[in-house]
């Protein structure tokens, strides 16, 4: 009955996206993202010794980093591939759904079904469950964890003192990709972050300059620095493994 009520859509919350839809919420995600470094960390200094998390953040998701922060230009795009860094993980880790102990009910799940069922049981779980007091406490508590690592992160390479501004405004767009993961976990078809691994060749397929440099064709030659905001990648149930070639319904950002 639960399934069917799920199949037949059953949306008092937030309703099934299209792909437009999914496009325009990540949009706003990102431009929320960069505004939020722009009021905040544009004209700053990196400070000279970094602490060893911030360094290690930096070096995985930005490796040329001491190399792009002598640019004005591109400066803040480290600041944000830190940022695009955490939110990624988040994503990825299931963050925003440890209220219910989703991890250890998804490896419950029998292994033998096939991906799609998995998805259909990931729905009606996330459905069901986000009316609860103890998902909604959940969901606030893991807001509230991934901003400040946030927070600590991006303090700890500008030296800035902690803002109640500063931290309110971040928390605004944590809000909004907590949203936006919950509504993506209930929707029939796979949908998956990615972020380019950094020295891996520019693919205007899959990527697009975050400067917004007009010669693709240059940019094909070159391989990127990081990334500032992740590609959305799509499985649809018409696969029969989720290893196909997904759809991307939005390119990654990248430093190139």
């Amino acid at each position: 009955m639960q399934v069917a009520m799920l199949k037949r859509g059953d949306r008092s919350g937030n309703s099934y996206l299209d792909d437009v839809q999914i496009q325009d919420r990540f949009a706003l995600l990102s431009n929320s993202v960069n505004d939020w470094v722009l009021m905040y960390f544009k004209d700053f200094h990196f400070v000279t010794a970094l602490p060893t998390n911030v360094a290690e953040t930096l070096i995985t998701a930005v490796p040329q980093y001491e190399i792009l922060i002598q640019q004005p230009r591109t400066k803040y795009l480290v600041v944000r591939a830190v940022v695009s860094q955490v939110l990624l993980g988040a994503f990825s880790g299931d963050k925003f759904f440890e209220s219910i102990a989703y991890s250890e009910l998804k490896r419950g799940i029998d292994a033998d079904n096939s991906w799609f069922e998995l998805r259909e049981w990931e729905a009606m779980t996330i459905a069901l469950s986000e009316k609860t007091a103890d998902f909604q406490s959940g969901r606030a508590s893991s807001i509230d964890h991934v901003a400040r690592n946030i927070d600590d992160l991006t303090r700890g390479l500008s030296g800035f003192e902690y803002s109640k501004r500063r931290f309110a405004h971040l928390k605004m767009f944590v809000d909004t990709a907590a949203d936006l993961a919950i509504t993506l976990a209930k929707q029939p078809a796979l949908y998956r972050l990615a972020g380019m691994h950094p020295e891996t060749a520019y693919d205007p397929d899959t990527m697009e300059d975050a400067l917004q440099d007009p010669s693709v064709e240059a940019l094909k030659q070159r391989e990127i620095k990081g990334t500032v905001f992740p590609a959305v990648r799509k499985w649809t149930n018409q696969q029969s493994s989720m290893l196909g070639s997904p759809l991307y319904i939005r390119k990654a950002q990248v430093i190139v």
